[in-house]
């Protein structure tokens, strides 16, 4: 899914296509922390009314 680098950078140094749920997989689920899931949840919460204004606009 995503390569890292010896110092813990995503390579290739471009711009890496993704879907929400391989970026929770890898950055929530895979790294067990609650301060993450929380900011994840976030995260998709903003994403949902940025969303919704968007569309009312």
């Amino acid at each position: 899914m995503f390569n890292f680098n010896q110092k813990g950078h995503l390579t290739p140094p471009t711009i890496i296509p993704s879907t929400v749920s391989q970026l929770e997989l890898e950055f929530v689920k895979n790294i067990l922390s609650q301060t993450t899931a929380k900011i994840f949840g976030n995260y998709v919460n903003y994403s949902s009314a940025l969303k919704a204004v968007r569309r009312n606009v």
